[in-house]
């Protein structure tokens, strides 16, 4: 499917306004939209190449910058020890609430837009899957996917579970998700009628990633099928 492709503009609460890319085929129907937030590299070439695809699958897919208010248009290379670094100290000083109310102006983008049918499903990967896992708490979204998610742990003890409905994949080796963070994540989200976790033997974390081989692309297709599938069954498209 042919797909249109730009960076947009989208106005925050406060009036500030942070770029964002978009993509959608071109024929200007979509079967449904997508948030698909970014992990800690920024909306980079992974991230622009997840939103193609799933652009080229029917959806309309905004992108946010996530990171615009510690430096706007972050694109960092996940191969780099210096670009990790850098990753690593934006996510500590991110504001994850703000960021919440970012994600809620794509999503009321995406809504009035005349050219949308269906309804809004959330794709995040890494620390994006927690920015998701939180949206799923509330009525942001009509459906959420949470790619390797980190540091939703610290979220348990507050969350009273997904609302909406919730998939998550994990790889079995991740070692920023260990087997009792996976265990106490299953056991939560898993209380929720609509709440599944997938855990992908034989991968670690960032399984999903552009340039993935071997066993991590068995496990991203396999996932990436299962998204769709979901999204299928809860967006109604």
């Amino acid at each position: 499917m042919a797909i249109d492709s730009k960076t947009i503009s989208i106005t925050a609460a406060d009036g500030q306004s942070f770029s964002a890319y978009r993509s959608r085929p071109a024929s200007g129907d979509a079967i449904g939209g997508i948030i698909l937030v970014q992990e800690i590299f920024g909306v980079n070439d992974n991230i622009r190449a997840a939103s193609d695809w799933f652009a080229a699958q029917g959806y309309d897919v905004i992108a946010p910058d996530m990171f615009w208010r510690q430096e706007r248009d972050v694109e960092l290379n996940a191969a780099s020890e210096e670009d990790r670094n850098k990753a690593m100290a934006l996510m500590q000083g991110f504001d994850l609430e703000a960021s919440l109310g970012d994600m809620d102006a794509a999503a009321n983008l995406l809504r009035e837009d005349a050219n949308l049918a269906g309804k809004i499903g959330v794709v995040g990967y890494c620390l994006g899957g927690r920015v998701a896992f939180r949206m799923a708490a509330s009525d942001a979204a009509d459906a959420v996917v949470c790619f390797y998610p980190v540091a939703i742990s610290q979220d348990l003890a507050t969350s009273t579970g997904p609302q909406a409905p919730l998939l998550i994949h994990l790889g079995a080796e991740d070692h920023l998700c260990p087997p009792e963070a996976q265990a106490a994540i299953t056991e939560h989200v898993q209380k929720s009628d609509t709440g599944t976790v997938t855990v992908h033997d034989g991968v670690g974390h960032a399984f999903a990633r552009l340039g993935r081989s071997g066993r991590a692309e068995e496990a991203a297709v396999s996932a990436e099928a299962a998204t769709l599938d979901f999204f299928k069954k809860h967006l109604g498209a």
